[in-house]
């Protein structure tokens, strides 16, 4: 996270997107155009995160694929650490209601 964090400081080289979260996954949209940049089902997802120094940032690994094992993380950088924290709240609650979901439906979880 940290030469992810260096490269923020140029704010111009980064790109700016917004996230759309919800029981199926996260979509990572352009900003300028609202196009899916990345998509992300929430099975895939092992792992959101806060930085424990600078509150700012929050990343999430996630798995490629069914059968293989390649992981993957994105790292964010938000205004606040309060929407760091709204995010990763959110991201939880997803987690929760597609669990819960899953279970009425007997569906096998990988959640």
């Amino acid at each position: 996270m940290h030469s992810i964090k260096s490269k923020a400081n140029q704010v111009s080289g980064v790109p700016q997107v917004l996230l759309d979260i919800s029981i199926s996954g996260i979509n990572i949209l352009d900003c300028q155009t609202q196009t899916a940049i990345h998509r992300h089902s929430i099975n895939q997802i092992q792992i959101v995160c806060q930085d424990n120094l600078d509150l700012n940032f929050f990343s999430y690994i996630f798995k490629d694929g069914e059968e293989q094992n390649n992981y993957y993380c994105h790292c964010f950088c938000v205004l606040t650490s309060s929407i760091a924290k709204e995010i990763i709240t959110t991201l939880g609650e997803a987690f929760n209601l597609a669990y819960k979901m899953a279970l009425q439906q007997n569906i096998p979880t990988n959640i």
